[in-house]
C-alpha cells in the first residue's frame, strides 16, 4: 500500500506541463516584436530592457528591414561588433545587412 501511495504522489506532480524556472529570454528580432512577455518579466517587447539593443524599439532611427536570408552565427549582437566576417559574405560587422536590425549599426536620421 504504501508503494502505492508514492507512486500516486510522484505521479500527480508530473502532472504540470510549464517547466518550472525556465522562461525565454526576450532577447532576439523576433520575440522583442511578437506581443507576448516571452521571458515573464512583466514587460513586452519594446518595452523589455533586453530589447534595447534592437533599433525596431527606438523610434528615433530609421526602421530596419530584416534581411531574408539572414544566418543564424551572424545574427548576435557580440558577432555584429567583433571584427569578422562571421558568415564570410565578405562584409564584417555593421557593413553586413544581418547586422543592420542592431542600433549600433543604424545612423539616425
Amino acid at each position: 500500500m504504501k508503494g502505492r501511495l508514492i507512486f500516486g504522489l510522484v505521479a500527480i506532480s508530473c502532472v504540470n506541463t510549464k517547466t518550472v524556472g525556465f522562461q525565454p529570454a526576450e532577447n532576439s528580432y523576433d520575440y522583442c516584436q511578437d506581443g507576448i512577455d516571452n521571458d515573464e518579466n512583466g514587460w513586452i517587447d519594446c518595452d523589455d530592457q533586453d530589447c534595447s539593443v534592437f533599433a525596431i524599439c527606438h523610434k528615433e532611427l530609421p526602421v530596419p528591414i530584416m534581411p531574408p536570408d539572414q544566418t543564424e552565427e551572424n545574427k548576435t549582437l557580440d558577432t555584429c561588433q567583433d571584427g569578422k566576417d562571421n558568415d564570410e559574405d565578405g562584409w564584417i560587422d555593421c557593413q553586413d545587412q544581418d547586422c543592420i536590425i542592431y542600433v549600433v549599426c543604424v545612423q539616425p536620421n
